[in-house]
C-alpha cells in the first residue's frame, strides 16, 4: 500500500517472479477482481483488510497473508 491505496500491479509483478505458475493465476486473477475493494476506506488497516478478505473470498484455496 501506498498513501491508503493498494497497489495492485506492483504486487501482481512480486506475483509473477516468485509464485508458481500454478499458484500465480488464480492469485492475479483475484488481486485484478478485487483492484477497487478498498476505494473510499480512509483507514489504511481497514483498507488491508478489505483487500485481503476480498482475495479470501476469490481464491479460498491459495489465500496465504
Amino acid at each position: 500500500m501506498r498513501k491508503g491505496k493498494v497497489i495492485v500491479d506492483s504486487a501482481i509483478k512480486q506475483i509473477d517472479m516468485m509464485l508458481p505458475e500454478d499458484i500465480a493465476e488464480p492469485t492475479v486473477k483475484a488481486f485484478n477482481m478485487c483492484r477497487n475493494s478498498a476505494d473510499g476506506i480512509k483507514n489504511n488497516c481497514e483498507a488491508a483488510y478489505a483487500f485481503l478478505k476480498c482475495n479470501r473470498d476469490n481464491n479460498p484455496k491459495f489465500f496465504f497473508a
